[in-house]
């Protein structure tokens, strides 16, 4: 209900606020069940940095190329950075 009417009140549309609850929640829940994930698991975010420093480049070259940028960022950071994309997104979309 608070977040339907802050949608609202920030600018979304009617049916942006209720189509984009949805995809907030859906990013929200996604990172944290990532996050209980890893740690229950015990991976260490420096194994997948290794894994992906072995990737061969001439068959993933844009991974290659960005491997340091897919890493990048605190996880508040890129929570941010996340739930800005979609807010943004919900703002573009007001007219289609």
């Amino acid at each position: 209900e608070c977040l339907l009417k802050y949608l609202q009140t920030g600018g979304i549309s009617k049916r942006g606020a209720a189509w984009g609850i949805d995809i907030l929640l859906l990013y929200v829940s996604s990172l944290s069940f990532e996050r209980t994930r890893r740690s229950k698991k015990d991976n260490d975010l420096d194994d997948m940095v290794a894994l992906y420093n072995k990737v061969d480049v001439s068959k993933y070259p844009m991974i290659g190329m960005l491997k340091s940028e897919l890493f990048s960022g605190e996880g508040d950071e890129r929570f941010s950075w996340g739930i800005e994309v979609i807010l943004q997104g919900l703002l573009t979309m007001q007219n289609s």
